[in-house]
């Protein structure tokens, strides 16, 4: 009877997930991020590290949509809020870049703020800089987000990204 009951709460923690998912997406300010080199490649968090990858299932599209919101630590940049773990945001640490839970803390707000600027690569895109580390970049490389300084057009390219529709609907 406890087995019965195991697999009984496992399936119904997914659909309940599933559900705010969908009046979660609907809001508006959600979008997702296509890399300008890999087009078939979005930023997503997986194990709570952020990366670019391919995206297959519905996991993947929620994993690949953020919420854009007023940057925690100023206002005119902005941050990332995951869709499908509210109350995290892409922040850096060590140059690399994670989904970590909300801290109210100076150098986590920082850390998890962004400023817009016009595409390395191409600028009708957008590449984000770093609040606390002006100059570097959030940028992938083997696929992994980092922040980043450099020059040349590799990293221009890995550097701009595509705000799109959100993947998550």
């Amino acid at each position: 009877m406890v087995i019965l009951l195991k697999k009984l709460a496992v399936a119904i923690i997914p659909l309940a997930s599933l559900v705010t998912f969908q009046a979660v997406a609907g809001e508006e300010g959600f979008t997702s991020l296509q890399s300008f080199n890999y087009p078939s490649h979005y930023i997503r968090h997986a194990s709570y590290r952020a990366q670019i990858s391919e995206i297959h299932s519905e996991l993947d599209k929620s994993d690949a949509t953020f919420k854009i919101v007023d940057g925690l630590a100023d206002k005119n940049c902005i941050s990332f809020q995951s869709l499908n773990y509210p109350g995290y945001y892409l922040r850096h640490r060590s140059y690399e870049i994670w989904l970590d839970p909300h801290v109210a803390d100076d150098l986590y707000e920082k850390d998890a703020t962004f400023c817009e600027r016009s595409g390395l690569a191409d600028p009708s895109a957008t590449t984000f800089e770093s609040l606390n580390y002006p100059g570097h970049f959030i940028r992938h490389r083997n696929y992994k987000l980092f922040i980043n300084t450099g020059s040349g057009d590799l990293f221009k390219a890995d550097a701009t990204f595509w705000k799109t529709s959100p993947l998550a609907k």
